[in-house]
């Protein structure tokens, strides 16, 4: 759980850096906000308890926002940008689906 978690921090790290360096502070902003808000629609549809803090839901947010784009990207193509959106909350949903999964105590 920690290493997958590690991995998406890693990931969004590198990607931000290098877009902070290609001068996209902005898109940086704007995929932190979408991450935090696509986190959090991917943390209701799920139910059951869900006890995340601001910065595991901001991680399964931007997780669930590639998830979702790459799938939105490869079925829609550049077209739907609304169905990528929810595609994006649904690979969110996956997570917490996963984390809730993987939380779980074995039962015999």
């Amino acid at each position: 759980m920690v290493g997958f978690l590690a991995g998406l921090l890693a990931a969004a790290f590198v990607m931000g850096a290098i877009l902070l360096a290609a001068g996209a502070a902005l898109y940086v902003a704007g995929l932190l906000l979408s991450g935090l808000a696509v986190g959090a629609l991917g943390r209701v549809v799920v139910p059951g308890p869900n006890p995340m803090g601001v910065g595991t839901t901001l991680l399964v947010g931007i997780g669930g926002s590639f998830l979702g784009g790459f799938a939105g990207w490869f079925i829609f193509g550049r077209s739907g940008r609304f169905l990528g959106f929810m595609l994006s909350v649904a690979g969110a949903a996956f997570i917490v689906w996963l984390i809730q999964r993987q939380d779980r105590p074995a039962s015999s």
